[in-house]
């Protein structure tokens, strides 16, 4: 009931098949890209990380993730 001070609008990214994107960007090496977890990252962070940090010192991810790779959208 009281005066507004401040609002925000926030904006969420998705992708298609509204899984996110964790690849490497091709003609960049070491460059990976990371994006597209529609306001739920933080539920994912740890792993992320994990994967993240996998994919900088050793070039591949001891976890699956092709599924969530740029590729998936040659289709």
């Amino acid at each position: 009931d009281g005066e507004l001070f401040t609002g925000y609008a926030g904006l969420y990214t998705s992708t298609s098949d509204l899984h996110p994107i964790i690849d490497q960007v091709d003609d960049i090496e070491g460059l990976y890209i990371c994006t597209g977890f529609s306001g739920h990252g933080f539920k994912f962070a740890t792993v992320v990380g994990e994967i993240l940090a996998d994919l900088a010192t050793q070039g591949r991810a001891e976890m699956p993730i092709a599924f969530l790779g740029l590729g998936r959208f040659d289709r």
